[in-house]
C-alpha cells in the first residue's frame, strides 16, 4: 500500500487533466461536500467552468442526471 501526500496528488490529477485536455476528452468533475479549495481544483480540471457539478447529500441523483443528458445531448450533435 503506498501513500501520496497532498502535493503528489495535486500534481498527478494535474497532469491527467491535461492529458485528458491533449487528447480532446471532456472532463466532468463532481465536487461531493468538498471545501473551496479541492472545488477550485476540480473546476480548473473539467473541460470547462460548466462541466463542475457541486453537490451534497442527496443532490448526488441530480448530478449524475444532469451529466448523463448533457453527454446524450453531446452524442446526439455529433
Amino acid at each position: 500500500v503506498s501513500s501520496r501526500n497532498m502535493s503528489d496528488a495535486d500534481t498527478v490529477m494535474s497532469s491527467a487533466c491535461t492529458a485528458a485536455e491533449n487528447a480532446g476528452i471532456v472532463v466532468y468533475t463532481i465536487g461531493y461536500e468538498t471545501n473551496n479549495t479541492t472545488s477550485q481544483k476540480l473546476k480548473d480540471c473539467a473541460s470547462t467552468e460548466s462541466h463542475f457539478y457541486p453537490a451534497a447529500g442527496t443532490d448526488i441523483t441530480t448530478v449524475f442526471a444532469s451529466i448523463a443528458a448533457s453527454i446524450q445531448k453531446l452524442k446526439l450533435t455529433q
